[in-house]
């Protein structure tokens, strides 16, 4: 009995050292769990306040707030400015998209070749019937032998309507204007002598202007040209030319959450482009 009684205190000893090197784990691991649900807490709160800049963003270029609209154009592309949301502190930043670089024609090669570009002097529009873009088409012979055209199409993007007279390049009349799925599709035709020459390396253009209806989106174009008799066929530019009419580029930073959003917008809706969490 009383080696029994002289053991226990040992036992006890023993027991409440394991203990202690368990329990001290336990805490780290529950502390740690702790730390992380409050930091994943606050990230969530700054989310919400970078959420909350970009809908402040979009409501005061819908509304025209204190004349924010009018102060982004193409000449101040970028506008910056502060609220304070969940007592954060966001920071905005508003700006007009900036237009990709136009692809070079190829290199000359063997054969009969030709190459369509397409560009356009604004990049980016008010949503206003006022506005007017000035596109080129740009048709280069990249082949060894010399072609001559016998047409030039272009399809126009909605809402952008041709504006009669404005044809000025290889030819200054105007097109033959056909509708296909509610879009103008521009076609100027050659004969004859009238039918344009280009020597290898050569380029001509044919120049015209669009007027936008009311709307808001990034519309693309896309041009062709045939040669006559049609030896490098039908070539097309595919979607160029890019117009940006009431599109946005918007980032808001709250501490460690960034969201950036591309916004359409006009006075009477707002659509999201595209939306992305840092």
């Amino acid at each position: 009995m009383n080696g029994e009684k002289g053991s226990t205190l040992p036992m006890a000893l023993i027991a409440l050292a394991m203990g202690a090197l368990l329990i001290v784990p336990f805490l780290q691991h529950a502390y740690t769990g702790l730390k992380a649900a409050a930091i994943s807490e606050e990230l969530t709160v700054e989310r919400y306040s970078a959420d909350a800049g970009i809908e402040d963003a979009i409501w005061r270029l819908k509304v025209n707030k204190d004349g924010f609209t009018d102060s982004v154009t193409p000449d101040n592309p970028s506008a910056s400015y502060s609220i304070t949301v969940n007592g954060i502190e966001v920071f905005i930043t508003v700006e007009i998209p900036q237009p990709p670089d136009p692809e070079p024609p190829p290199p000359i090669q063997s054969g009969h070749h030709l190459h369509v570009g397409k560009s356009t002097n604004k990049s980016w529009l008010e949503p206003k019937t006022s506005n007017t873009t000035t596109y080129t088409i740009e048709v280069t012979n990249y082949g060894t032998s010399t072609l001559h055209l016998g047409e030039i199409s272009d399809t126009l993007p909605r809402p952008f309507l041709y504006v009669s007279g404005s044809s000025s390049g290889m030819t200054t009349n105007d097109p033959t204007i056909t509708w296909v799925n509610n879009r103008q599709l521009l076609t100027w035709s050659f004969s004859g002598a009238d039918k344009p020459t280009l020597i290898s390396g050569e380029t001509k253009t044919q120049t015209f202007q669009a007027s936008v209806t009311p709307g808001s989106g990034i519309y693309y174009n896309e041009a062709s040209a045939t040669d006559d008799p049609n030896r490098a066929g039908t070539t097309s530019s595919g979607p160029a030319a890019p117009v940006a009419v009431g599109v946005y580029e918007i980032r808001a930073q709250a501490r460690r959450a960034t969201i950036q959003a591309t916004a359409a917008i006009d006075s009477t809706e707002a659509t999201i482009v595209s939306w992305q969490v840092e």
